[in-house]
């Protein structure tokens, strides 16, 4: 008996590795990119933003990569960044308020700094397509360290934009000074989003992969469990 048993659980082992093991090989091919990191030199971190259309999908452009560079600062430096809106004259997407102009600009989410042009202004720096402009933000010596973000911010478009992947990860540094603990810590930024699919070309098979079927599913009360495993 017991040596069925054995054979019944090096059976099971077997059975769960073979299962476990193609999975566990399809997550190691995986590879997370890091994202390009600007930092200061002399107090300024300068850098060069785009704002482009790929595909049908409003970005932010670093460096000829569609991609949103994490900005790392320091109390007391100044964020130089050229931004210039290269997206189409005309959307093809749906606004808050019709019709789309593809404007753009940068709001500093968090920061302590100021709203005047040429800071964190969102109300009067505002690009048109073909137009750019020139921030100047300072970073006061005493603002706090941590991680921000920065993202376009004109009204009615600002919601869409960001959703298409026009938002971007800012590290003030300093986070070790008060919490010794973390020194030792590896550090990986990562942004996640939320995905806008209304102008994907393939949001019908999008749809039904997320998509919870009403039919006979969450009608009534008694019925939900139904939809749940």
């Amino acid at each position: 008996m017991k040596q069925k048993a054995g054979k019944r659980a090096h059976i099971l082992l077997l059975m769960g590795a073979q299962m476990f093991l193609p999975t566990l090989v399809r997550a190691q091919t995986v590879v997370l990119p890091e994202p390009p990191q600007v930092r200061a030199k002399n107090h300024v971190v300068s850098l060069t933003l785009h704002a482009m259309n790929e595909n049908g999908r409003d970005t932010f452009a670093f460096e000829r990569a569609n991609v949103s560079p994490v900005i790392r600062a320091s109390p007391g430096d100044v964020l130089r960044i050229t931004y210039v809106n290269d997206l189409p004259p005309k959307s093809s997407e749906t606004c808050a308020v019709n019709p789309c102009m593809n404007m753009t600009n940068l709001h500093f989410h968090g920061r302590s700094v100021s709203p005047d042009a040429p800071q964190d202004d969102v109300l009067t720096m505002l690009a048109k397509p073909g137009q750019v402009l020139h921030y100047s933000v300072e970073i006061p010596r005493d603002h706090p360290p941590g991680l921000f973000w920065y993202h376009t911010h004109p009204h009615g478009e600002s919601h869409r934009q960001v959703l298409d992947g026009m938002s971007g990860a800012i590290v003030i540094e300093g986070m070790k000074r008060y919490a010794p603990q973390v020194r030792q810590l590896r550090e990986r930024v990562i942004v996640v989003r939320g995905r806008s699919i209304e102008n994907d070309p393939n949001a019908i098979e999008l749809r039904h992969e997320v998509e919870i079927p009403s039919k006979g599913c969450g009608e009534k009360r008694r019925q939900l469990k139904k939809c749940l495993p």
